[in-house]
This record gives C-alpha cells, structure tokens and sequence, in this order.
C-alpha cells in the first residue's frame, strides 16, 4: 500500500525517466502503445467507480506553441487521441503497467511540472498526496470521451526526468466499458532509434509524426540539477 510522503530520488523516477506520450508511428488503434521505460509494480485493486461523462462541450483548440525542432504535424481528422487526457493547458495519457490487470485503478500519466501542488526540489520525490484533479479523457476524434477523477497523486518527481503519475478513482474495466477508452500500456524496453513513432497532444489537440534519433538519459527542469 502506497504511503503518503516524501522518498528520496532517484526511485521510481529512474526507472521511469525519459516517459513520453508515444506510440509507433502506423499502429492499430485498438491497442496503442507508450514507448517508454516500465515499471513492474502494480496498482491497487479497487471496486469499480464509475467514470463521470462530461456535460460541458470540448474546450476550443489552442493555438500551437514556439516552434521547435522540424517535425510533421497531423491533421486532427487523421489523428487517434484515444485515451490521451487534456489537463487544462497540459496533456497526459491513462497509462497501464505491464503488470496492471483490468480492476486496477486507472493511472494517468504527465509532466511533474503539471502537479498542483508544491513543485518538489531536487532529490524531494512526493509520494501518494491526495488529490482531486478531474482529468478530460479524449475519445479517437479529440472529443471528451470520459471525466476521470483523480484519488491520489501516487508519484511526482523532477530529479533527473520530469514525471507525475496520478491513480484515479475508476478501474480500467469501468472506463473500457463506460467510455470504450483502452489505456495506453507501458512498454518494457526503451524504443529504439531509428523508430518511427507519434506524439500526440491532447492539449493542442495535434499529432506530430517523427523518427528517434537518440535517447536523453536524463532531463532537467526549472534548473534543477541531480
């Protein structure tokens, strides 16, 4: 059982570093994908908690960011953002471990610079804090398919990657069946280079397309060193 608290990094934020909402570039739809290191642990059984439908209409689309690096961009009637969670100015995904089963609680997966509470400081790693963020989960289109619950932030780190991993109220078996959203699932192994993939943002409501070309062993945010 989770603990609330503060653990020291680099922890489970090692193990997870370099997450990114990802999928290869071209794969089926019915089962996407997170490139990305996982995790063999569990979450927490729990009775199935029904997901909210929404009934407010979906926030219009916001103007892209700075430009970055070259990319591909995807227009939204190409796009598949099921099961990609707009955050109010950020976006995440409903993530699942290898390990997960379908009456697991479901788990969101974002930036550690998204949390709403105190950013932690270098080597500070909050564990299992309460929370009540209520997530958008978006359907294939980009429309909200679901309103999830947040019960907990289970895991929010800055040391050496940027990751928030959020527990919901509401089991992967209730969000298939009520709002037919299948959780992206982590994968074992990093993606290799070379490998052609999707980012999609459910903020921006866009998918860009693009090549790995190498792997950042660590991040750092807001200056933090460590």
């Amino acid at each position: 059982m989770y603990q609330p608290g503060i653990v020291p990094a680099p922890g489970l934020g090692a193990a997870l570093s370099g997450l990114a909402v990802l999928t290869p570039a071209g794969s089926p739809a019915t089962a996407p994908a997170a490139s990305a290191v996982g995790s063999s642990a569990a979450t927490a059984s729990a009775d199935s908690t029904p997901p909210v439908r929404p009934t407010r209409p979906v926030r219009p689309t916001r103007p892209p960011g700075p430009a970055g690096p070259a990319r591909a961009a995807t227009t939204r009637g190409e796009a598949d953002f099921t099961g990609t969670v707009d955050m109010a100015g950020c976006s995440g995904a409903v993530v699942r471990m290898p390990g997960s089963t379908t009456d697991d609680r479901a788990l969101v997966m974002t930036n550690a610079h998204c949390y709403e509470g105190a950013l932690p400081v270098p080597g500070e790693v909050p564990v299992n804090q309460p929370s009540h963020r209520l997530f958008d989960v978006l359907d294939r289109s980009g429309g909200i398919a679901v309103q999830l619950h947040a019960r907990n932030a289970l895991y929010v780190t800055l040391t050496g990657t940027d990751l928030a991993l959020y527990q919901a109220a509401t089991t992967y078996r209730s969000l298939e069946r009520d709002g037919g959203v299948i959780a992206l699932p982590l994968a074992r192994q990093m993606p290799a280079r070379g490998t052609h993939i999707r980012v999609v943002s459910a903020s921006l409501k866009e998918q860009y397309t693009c090549t790995i070309d190498d792997i950042a062993h660590r991040v750092l945010e807001l200056g933090a060193s460590g």
